[in-house]
């Protein structure tokens, strides 16, 4: 699937079939800005502290310490989360274990980190509606 197919996918899958938010209604469009975040430069099997708060978005995965069965979790956040949050790198690792619906004592060691970076666009509905009247 093509980047530009892709957007237009995942633009209506956010504004329609997002169960965490009310489906958007035409009368809320001229209030609205889309925001795009573009994830690249993806390094993997780093250590749980090998990243940069402000300039990282990571991925972490761990296996249930516990349970013997393996079960797996894992959850993101995009470069911008820590920072916006004051968080320091603990604190993100921290919250993503329970982002990833980890109930329990995790050794941070344990962690698999991969870091990424993010190019950022955003555009509001008049924009959008300029550019698609000038096409």
């Amino acid at each position: 699937m093509d980047l530009h197919s892709s957007l237009g996918k995942y633009v209506l899958i956010s504004a329609l079939q997002d169960r965490r938010f009310s489906p958007i209604d035409a009368g809320e469009l001229p209030l609205l800005e889309c925001t795009v975040s573009l994830l690249t430069n993806f390094e993997e099997d780093l250590k749980w502290n090998d990243w940069e708060v402000g300039t990282h978005g990571i991925i972490i995965e761990f296996e249930s310490p516990s349970n013997g069965y393996g079960h797996s979790y894992s959850a993101t956040y995009l470069p911008e989360v820590a920072k916006e949050q004051g968080w320091t790198k603990e604190e993100a690792i921290d919250s993503l274990v329970q982002k990833a619906g980890f109930r329990g004592i995790l050794n941070r060691d344990a962690i698999r980190l991969t870091r990424y970076q993010s190019s950022i666009h955003t555009s509001s509905y008049q924009e959008y509606l300029a550019r698609k009247e000038s096409s």
